[in-house]
Protein backbone atom coordinates (compact mmCIF):
# COMPACT_ATOMS: atom_id res chain seq x y z
CA UNK A 1 0.00 0.00 0.00
CA UNK A 2 3.19 2.19 0.75
CA UNK A 3 4.63 1.23 -2.39
CA UNK A 4 1.17 2.50 -4.21
CA UNK A 5 1.15 5.58 -2.64
CA UNK A 6 4.76 6.77 -2.97
CA UNK A 7 4.38 6.14 -6.32
CA UNK A 8 0.87 8.06 -6.99
CA UNK A 9 3.08 10.90 -5.14
CA UNK A 10 5.75 10.89 -7.35
CA UNK A 11 3.73 11.06 -10.13
CA UNK A 12 2.04 13.72 -9.11
CA UNK A 13 5.29 15.78 -8.83
CA UNK A 14 6.33 14.59 -12.43
CA UNK A 15 3.19 16.09 -13.70
CA UNK A 16 3.68 19.53 -11.44
CA UNK A 17 6.91 19.69 -12.82
CA UNK A 18 5.80 19.50 -16.02
CA UNK A 19 3.51 21.94 -16.23
CA UNK A 20 5.99 24.18 -14.55
CA UNK A 21 7.81 23.90 -17.21
CA UNK A 22 6.27 24.93 -19.45
CA UNK A 23 4.98 27.77 -18.23
CA UNK A 24 8.04 28.60 -18.06
CA UNK A 25 8.30 28.35 -21.73
CA UNK A 26 5.56 29.75 -22.27
CA UNK A 27 6.76 33.04 -20.18
CA UNK A 28 10.13 32.90 -22.05
CA UNK A 29 8.27 33.06 -25.22
CA UNK A 30 6.11 35.60 -24.96
CA UNK A 31 8.63 37.67 -23.27
CA UNK A 32 9.34 41.09 -26.00
CA UNK A 33 12.10 40.58 -27.82
CA UNK A 34 15.24 42.20 -26.69
CA UNK A 35 18.96 43.28 -28.05
CA UNK A 36 21.42 42.26 -25.09
CA UNK A 37 24.64 42.70 -27.03
CA UNK A 38 26.52 42.62 -30.01
CA UNK A 39 29.86 40.47 -30.76
CA UNK A 40 32.06 43.58 -31.45
CA UNK A 41 31.11 47.02 -31.24
CA UNK A 42 33.13 48.00 -34.35
CA UNK A 43 33.87 46.94 -37.87
CA UNK A 44 33.42 47.76 -41.59
CA UNK A 45 30.92 47.67 -43.82
CA UNK A 46 30.55 43.83 -45.52
CA UNK A 47 32.01 42.48 -41.79
CA UNK A 48 30.02 39.67 -40.23
CA UNK A 49 28.76 40.26 -36.39
CA UNK A 50 26.46 38.45 -34.23
CA UNK A 51 23.60 39.96 -32.40
CA UNK A 52 23.24 38.25 -28.81
CA UNK A 53 19.40 38.47 -27.26
CA UNK A 54 15.73 36.69 -27.01
CA UNK A 55 12.28 36.62 -28.96
CA UNK A 56 13.77 36.87 -32.01
CA UNK A 57 12.02 35.80 -34.91
CA UNK A 58 13.40 31.81 -36.21
CA UNK A 59 12.81 32.78 -39.58
CA UNK A 60 15.33 35.32 -41.01
CA UNK A 61 13.33 37.40 -43.34
CA UNK A 62 11.09 38.72 -40.06
CA UNK A 63 13.94 40.08 -38.57
CA UNK A 64 14.64 43.51 -39.83
CA UNK A 65 18.10 44.84 -38.74
CA UNK A 66 19.08 48.35 -39.68
CA UNK A 67 21.92 50.73 -38.87
CA UNK A 68 21.49 54.09 -39.47
CA UNK A 69 18.21 53.40 -41.63
CA UNK A 70 20.40 50.89 -44.27
CA UNK A 71 19.50 47.49 -43.90
CA UNK A 72 22.21 44.73 -42.91
CA UNK A 73 21.86 41.38 -44.30
CA UNK A 74 20.45 38.37 -41.86
CA UNK A 75 22.25 35.28 -42.39
CA UNK A 76 21.57 33.13 -39.94
CA UNK A 77 18.61 33.44 -37.37
CA UNK A 78 17.36 31.23 -33.97
CA UNK A 79 15.22 33.05 -31.14
CA UNK A 80 18.71 34.14 -29.17
CA UNK A 81 21.12 35.46 -32.09
CA UNK A 82 21.12 36.68 -35.33
CA UNK A 83 24.47 36.43 -37.85
CA UNK A 84 24.64 39.58 -39.83
CA UNK A 85 26.21 41.66 -42.57
CA UNK A 86 27.09 45.09 -42.19
CA UNK A 87 25.61 47.42 -44.65
CA UNK A 88 27.38 49.87 -47.10
CA UNK A 89 28.83 52.71 -44.27
CA UNK A 90 31.81 54.28 -44.34
CA UNK A 91 32.28 55.69 -40.95
CA UNK A 92 30.29 56.75 -38.13
CA UNK A 93 28.60 55.71 -35.07
CA UNK A 94 25.07 54.35 -34.61
CA UNK A 95 22.64 52.05 -32.99
CA UNK A 96 21.63 48.93 -34.06
CA UNK A 97 17.85 48.78 -34.77
CA UNK A 98 15.58 44.93 -35.56
CA UNK A 99 12.23 45.07 -36.04
CA UNK A 100 10.08 41.87 -35.43
CA UNK A 101 6.32 41.73 -36.02
CA UNK A 102 6.08 45.61 -36.57
CA UNK A 103 7.83 46.31 -33.23
CA UNK A 104 11.21 47.91 -33.61
CA UNK A 105 13.64 47.75 -30.53
CA UNK A 106 16.90 49.40 -30.40
CA UNK A 107 20.31 48.14 -29.20
CA UNK A 108 23.73 49.26 -28.72
CA UNK A 109 26.33 51.58 -30.59
CA UNK A 110 27.81 50.09 -33.18
CA UNK A 111 30.95 52.18 -34.80
CA UNK A 112 31.68 51.71 -38.61
CA UNK A 113 35.31 52.18 -39.83
CA UNK A 114 36.52 53.17 -42.71
CA UNK A 115 37.64 50.60 -44.98
CA UNK A 116 41.19 50.54 -46.02
CA UNK A 117 40.69 48.44 -49.34
CA UNK A 118 37.75 49.81 -52.06
CA UNK A 119 39.85 48.14 -55.03
CA UNK A 120 41.34 51.10 -56.08
CA UNK A 121 45.25 51.09 -56.07
CA UNK A 122 47.79 54.89 -56.23
CA UNK A 123 50.84 55.03 -58.27
CA UNK A 124 53.09 57.63 -59.21
CA UNK A 125 53.77 57.49 -63.03
CA UNK A 126 55.64 60.87 -63.70
CA UNK A 127 57.88 63.16 -61.34
CA UNK A 128 59.78 62.85 -58.48
CA UNK A 129 58.55 64.44 -55.01
CA UNK A 130 59.67 67.27 -54.12
CA UNK A 131 61.63 67.98 -57.36
CA UNK A 132 60.63 71.07 -59.40
CA UNK A 133 62.24 70.48 -62.51
CA UNK A 134 61.48 70.47 -66.17
CA UNK A 135 63.16 67.02 -67.68
CA UNK A 136 61.84 65.39 -70.35
CA UNK A 137 62.19 61.23 -69.86
CA UNK A 138 60.34 57.73 -69.31
CA UNK A 139 57.88 57.91 -66.27
CA UNK A 140 59.90 58.97 -63.29
CA UNK A 141 62.79 59.66 -65.39
CA UNK A 142 61.01 62.56 -65.95
CA UNK A 143 60.13 65.68 -64.40
CA UNK A 144 57.75 68.84 -63.88
CA UNK A 145 56.75 71.77 -61.82
CA UNK A 146 53.21 72.21 -60.68
CA UNK A 147 51.08 70.31 -62.90
CA UNK A 148 47.64 71.83 -63.14
CA UNK A 149 45.89 70.23 -65.90
CA UNK A 150 45.56 66.88 -67.91
CA UNK A 151 43.25 65.93 -71.26
CA UNK A 152 43.22 63.29 -73.11
CA UNK A 153 44.63 63.59 -77.25
CA UNK A 154 43.32 62.23 -79.97
CA UNK A 155 46.68 60.05 -80.24
CA UNK A 156 45.30 58.82 -76.30
CA UNK A 157 48.40 60.73 -75.45
CA UNK A 158 47.53 62.96 -72.23
CA UNK A 159 48.90 66.71 -72.57
CA UNK A 160 49.41 68.61 -69.43
CA UNK A 161 49.89 72.12 -68.61
CA UNK A 162 53.55 72.17 -66.63
CA UNK A 163 52.15 75.41 -64.50
CA UNK A 164 55.44 76.58 -63.39
CA UNK A 165 57.72 75.60 -66.16
CA UNK A 166 54.92 77.86 -68.35
CA UNK A 167 54.79 74.83 -70.90
CA UNK A 168 52.72 71.88 -72.79
CA UNK A 169 54.03 68.48 -72.22
CA UNK A 170 52.56 65.22 -73.74
CA UNK A 171 52.71 61.65 -71.88
CA UNK A 172 52.65 58.68 -74.59
CA UNK A 173 50.64 55.28 -73.44
CA UNK A 174 53.94 54.23 -72.57
CA UNK A 175 55.01 56.98 -70.20
CA UNK A 176 57.53 59.14 -72.12
CA UNK A 177 57.07 62.46 -71.81
CA UNK A 178 58.25 65.50 -74.06
CA UNK A 179 57.48 68.87 -74.13
CA UNK A 180 55.00 69.94 -76.95
CA UNK A 181 55.23 73.71 -75.92
CA UNK A 182 56.89 76.33 -74.04
CA UNK A 183 59.57 76.51 -71.74
CA UNK A 184 60.53 78.28 -68.38
CA UNK A 185 62.16 80.94 -70.50
CA UNK A 186 59.13 81.55 -73.13
CA UNK A 187 56.46 83.86 -73.48
CA UNK A 188 54.37 81.79 -75.42
CA UNK A 189 52.65 80.97 -71.71
CA UNK A 190 52.83 82.80 -68.66
CA UNK A 191 51.12 80.27 -65.42
CA UNK A 192 49.05 77.94 -68.00
CA UNK A 193 46.23 76.63 -66.15
CA UNK A 194 44.19 73.83 -67.83
CA UNK A 195 43.21 73.07 -71.48
CA UNK A 196 41.62 70.73 -73.77
CA UNK A 197 41.13 69.53 -77.28
CA UNK A 198 38.60 70.52 -80.01
CA UNK A 199 37.34 67.79 -82.74
CA UNK A 200 40.01 69.07 -85.01
CA UNK A 201 42.99 67.96 -82.47
CA UNK A 202 43.84 71.58 -81.53
CA UNK A 203 44.92 72.02 -78.45
CA UNK A 204 43.55 75.37 -76.13
CA UNK A 205 45.06 75.88 -73.01
CA UNK A 206 43.80 79.00 -70.40
CA UNK A 207 46.66 80.92 -70.09
CA UNK A 208 45.78 82.29 -66.28
CA UNK A 209 48.69 84.72 -66.13
CA UNK A 210 48.46 86.29 -69.37
CA UNK A 211 44.44 86.81 -69.42
CA UNK A 212 43.86 84.76 -72.69
CA UNK A 213 43.82 81.76 -74.45
CA UNK A 214 46.18 80.02 -76.95
CA UNK A 215 46.22 77.68 -79.43
CA UNK A 216 48.22 74.74 -79.97
CA UNK A 217 48.23 73.39 -83.89
CA UNK A 218 47.37 70.23 -83.93
CA UNK A 219 50.50 68.09 -86.18
CA UNK A 220 52.81 71.67 -86.18
CA UNK A 221 52.16 72.41 -82.69
CA UNK A 222 52.65 76.62 -83.51
CA UNK A 223 51.55 78.70 -80.09
CA UNK A 224 49.12 81.05 -81.09
CA UNK A 225 46.55 83.36 -79.27
CA UNK A 226 42.81 82.53 -79.59
CA UNK A 227 40.88 85.35 -77.56
CA UNK A 228 41.55 87.78 -75.28
CA UNK A 229 39.34 89.60 -72.71
CA UNK A 230 39.05 87.16 -69.69
CA UNK A 231 40.43 87.86 -66.01
CA UNK A 232 41.94 85.25 -64.89
CA UNK A 233 40.63 82.02 -66.95
CA UNK A 234 41.24 79.07 -65.12
CA UNK A 235 39.53 75.91 -67.42
CA UNK A 236 37.96 75.32 -70.69
CA UNK A 237 35.82 72.41 -72.47
CA UNK A 238 34.37 72.02 -75.93
CA UNK A 239 31.01 71.09 -76.81
CA UNK A 240 30.16 68.60 -79.87
CA UNK A 241 29.95 71.45 -82.33
CA UNK A 242 33.45 72.88 -80.69
CA UNK A 243 31.75 75.64 -78.87
CA UNK A 244 34.15 77.09 -75.78
CA UNK A 245 33.35 77.14 -72.93
CA UNK A 246 35.72 79.39 -70.44
CA UNK A 247 36.30 79.90 -66.37
CA UNK A 248 36.26 83.19 -66.34
CA UNK A 249 37.52 83.60 -62.92
CA UNK A 250 37.62 86.81 -61.61
CA UNK A 251 34.68 87.94 -64.02
CA UNK A 252 32.71 85.07 -61.83
CA UNK A 253 30.94 84.12 -65.63
CA UNK A 254 31.67 81.20 -68.05
CA UNK A 255 32.12 82.49 -71.26
CA UNK A 256 30.93 80.41 -74.36
CA UNK A 257 32.98 81.08 -77.89
CA UNK A 258 31.66 79.76 -80.91
CA UNK A 259 33.92 78.60 -83.68
CA UNK A 260 33.13 81.87 -85.70
CA UNK A 261 33.89 84.00 -82.44
CA UNK A 262 30.53 84.96 -81.44
CA UNK A 263 30.52 85.24 -77.41
CA UNK A 264 27.76 84.76 -74.65
CA UNK A 265 28.48 85.23 -71.18
CA UNK A 266 26.79 83.19 -68.02
CA UNK A 267 26.94 84.57 -64.74
CA UNK A 268 27.19 82.25 -62.02
CA UNK A 269 27.79 84.16 -59.26
CA UNK A 270 30.91 82.38 -58.09
CA UNK A 271 34.43 82.71 -59.37
CA UNK A 272 34.88 79.40 -60.97
CA UNK A 273 38.53 77.22 -61.29
CA UNK A 274 37.16 73.96 -63.52
CA UNK A 275 34.43 72.77 -65.49
CA UNK A 276 33.16 69.57 -66.81
CA UNK A 277 30.01 68.24 -69.58
CA UNK A 278 27.67 66.17 -67.67
CA UNK A 279 26.16 63.68 -70.61
CA UNK A 280 22.97 65.74 -70.47
CA UNK A 281 24.92 68.74 -71.54
CA UNK A 282 25.18 71.02 -68.60
CA UNK A 283 27.87 72.21 -67.01
CA UNK A 284 29.08 71.30 -63.17
CA UNK A 285 31.49 73.84 -62.07
CA UNK A 286 33.76 74.43 -59.01
CA UNK A 287 35.15 77.29 -56.77
CA UNK A 288 37.39 77.82 -54.50
CA UNK A 289 35.41 79.93 -51.93
CA UNK A 290 32.11 78.36 -52.28
CA UNK A 291 32.76 75.12 -50.84
CA UNK A 292 29.86 73.58 -53.35
CA UNK A 293 29.53 72.31 -56.84
CA UNK A 294 26.81 74.13 -59.02
CA UNK A 295 25.02 72.83 -62.38
CA UNK A 296 24.92 75.96 -65.22
CA UNK A 297 21.84 74.92 -67.81
CA UNK A 298 23.09 75.85 -70.71
CA UNK A 299 19.24 76.05 -72.15
CA UNK A 300 18.08 78.00 -69.84
CA UNK A 301 21.03 80.04 -68.15
CA UNK A 302 19.36 78.42 -64.45
CA UNK A 303 22.25 77.96 -61.89
CA UNK A 304 22.17 75.17 -59.19
CA UNK A 305 23.69 74.45 -56.43
CA UNK A 306 24.01 70.68 -56.18
CA UNK A 307 26.66 69.65 -53.62
CA UNK A 308 28.33 71.11 -50.35
CA UNK A 309 26.92 73.16 -47.56
CA UNK A 310 28.83 76.18 -48.85
CA UNK A 311 30.80 75.95 -45.37
CA UNK A 312 34.45 75.70 -45.32
CA UNK A 313 35.14 72.83 -43.18
CA UNK A 314 38.28 71.45 -40.93
CA UNK A 315 37.85 67.80 -43.08
CA UNK A 316 36.73 66.18 -46.00
CA UNK A 317 33.02 64.81 -45.50
CA UNK A 318 31.13 62.84 -48.16
CA UNK A 319 28.27 63.60 -46.60
CA UNK A 320 24.71 61.30 -46.51
CA UNK A 321 23.72 59.26 -49.31
CA UNK A 322 21.44 60.80 -52.00
CA UNK A 323 22.19 63.88 -50.44
CA UNK A 324 24.99 65.46 -51.65
CA UNK A 325 24.22 68.91 -49.56
CA UNK A 326 24.98 67.16 -46.62
CA UNK A 327 28.84 66.83 -48.11
CA UNK A 328 32.03 68.83 -47.36
CA UNK A 329 33.39 69.93 -50.79
CA UNK A 330 36.71 72.32 -50.06
CA UNK A 331 38.46 74.13 -53.08
CA UNK A 332 37.60 72.27 -56.25
CA UNK A 333 40.24 72.65 -59.28
CA UNK A 334 39.58 69.66 -61.04
CA UNK A 335 36.55 67.88 -62.33
CA UNK A 336 36.19 64.86 -65.15
CA UNK A 337 33.00 62.85 -66.24
CA UNK A 338 33.18 59.13 -67.25
CA UNK A 339 30.62 57.96 -70.01
CA UNK A 340 28.18 57.21 -67.56
CA UNK A 341 27.82 60.28 -65.75
CA UNK A 342 29.88 59.76 -62.45
CA UNK A 343 31.84 62.96 -62.01
CA UNK A 344 35.48 62.49 -60.48
CA UNK A 345 36.54 65.17 -58.18
CA UNK A 346 39.80 66.47 -57.08
CA UNK A 347 39.99 67.91 -53.67
CA UNK A 348 42.69 70.48 -53.30
CA UNK A 349 41.80 71.42 -49.94
CA UNK A 350 41.18 68.20 -48.30
CA UNK A 351 43.45 66.47 -50.70
CA UNK A 352 41.12 63.50 -51.64
CA UNK A 353 39.84 62.12 -54.59
CA UNK A 354 35.91 61.98 -54.96
CA UNK A 355 33.02 60.03 -56.82
CA UNK A 356 30.12 61.47 -57.57
CA UNK A 357 27.03 59.31 -58.76
CA UNK A 358 24.59 60.85 -59.77
CA UNK A 359 20.53 59.55 -58.52
CA UNK A 360 17.91 58.22 -60.82
CA UNK A 361 17.66 59.82 -64.39
CA UNK A 362 20.81 61.23 -63.97
CA UNK A 363 19.34 63.48 -60.76
CA UNK A 364 22.95 64.73 -59.61
CA UNK A 365 20.62 66.77 -56.81
CA UNK A 366 19.73 63.37 -55.48
CA UNK A 367 23.02 61.70 -55.83
CA UNK A 368 26.07 60.20 -53.51
CA UNK A 369 29.31 61.58 -53.51
CA UNK A 370 32.10 58.86 -51.87
CA UNK A 371 35.65 59.18 -51.38
CA UNK A 372 37.53 57.13 -53.32
CA UNK A 373 41.36 57.62 -52.87
CA UNK A 374 43.64 59.97 -49.56
CA UNK A 375 43.37 60.11 -46.06
CA UNK A 376 42.23 64.07 -45.74
CA UNK A 377 46.22 64.20 -44.99
CA UNK A 378 48.72 65.76 -47.13
CA UNK A 379 51.35 63.35 -48.49
CA UNK A 380 52.78 61.22 -51.33
CA UNK A 381 52.10 57.79 -50.45
CA UNK A 382 51.22 54.76 -52.81
CA UNK A 383 49.49 51.73 -52.55
CA UNK A 384 45.64 50.88 -51.62
CA UNK A 385 44.45 54.07 -52.40
CA UNK A 386 42.22 54.98 -49.01
CA UNK A 387 45.28 54.77 -46.86
CA UNK A 388 47.73 56.64 -49.87
CA UNK A 389 47.93 60.22 -49.88
CA UNK A 390 47.71 63.50 -52.20
CA UNK A 391 49.05 66.91 -51.93
CA UNK A 392 46.67 69.80 -53.30
CA UNK A 393 45.58 67.94 -56.31
CA UNK A 394 44.53 70.26 -59.12
CA UNK A 395 43.68 68.10 -61.84
CA UNK A 396 41.62 64.53 -62.52
CA UNK A 397 41.15 62.82 -65.87
CA UNK A 398 39.11 59.58 -65.89
CA UNK A 399 38.94 56.94 -68.54
CA UNK A 400 35.33 56.57 -69.93
CA UNK A 401 34.76 53.27 -68.65
CA UNK A 402 35.82 54.76 -64.77
CA UNK A 403 39.03 52.33 -64.21
CA UNK A 404 41.54 54.47 -64.40
CA UNK A 405 42.20 57.91 -62.85
CA UNK A 406 45.01 60.26 -63.59
CA UNK A 407 45.69 62.70 -61.27
CA UNK A 408 48.05 66.10 -61.29
CA UNK A 409 49.04 66.11 -58.09
CA UNK A 410 50.68 69.48 -58.04
CA UNK A 411 52.55 70.64 -54.69
CA UNK A 412 54.82 67.45 -54.46
CA UNK A 413 55.27 67.78 -58.56
CA UNK A 414 53.82 64.36 -59.46
CA UNK A 415 51.05 62.80 -61.97
CA UNK A 416 49.47 59.95 -60.14
CA UNK A 417 47.64 56.85 -61.40
CA UNK A 418 44.35 55.00 -60.01
CA UNK A 419 43.83 52.09 -60.92
CA UNK A 420 40.67 49.62 -60.24
CA UNK A 421 41.51 45.71 -59.52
Amino acid sequence: MKTIVYFMLGLAGILMNISCSDDVDEQINNQEPMIVSLSTHMGTAKDIITVYGRSFSPVKSENTVKFNGLTAIVLEANAGELQVVLPEIDEGTFNIEITINNKTIVGPAFTFKKPTDNGWVVQTIVGQSGVPAMTDGIGTQATCKLPTSLSFAPDGSIWFSDRGNFAIRRISPDVNVTTIAGSPTSDSFFHPWQGNFDSKGNYFIADKGNHRVQKVTAVTHEVSTFATGFKNPMSLVFDDEDNMYVADRDNKAIKKITPDGQVTSFGIGITPNTLVFTPQGDLIIGGSANYTLIKLTLSSGDVTTIAGDGVKGTNYNDGEPGNPLTAKVGQIFGLSCDAAGNIYIADALYHVIQKFTPGENGDYAKGTIKTIAGTGVKGTENGKALSAKFNTPYAVLVTEDGKTIYVADTVPFLIRKLTYR
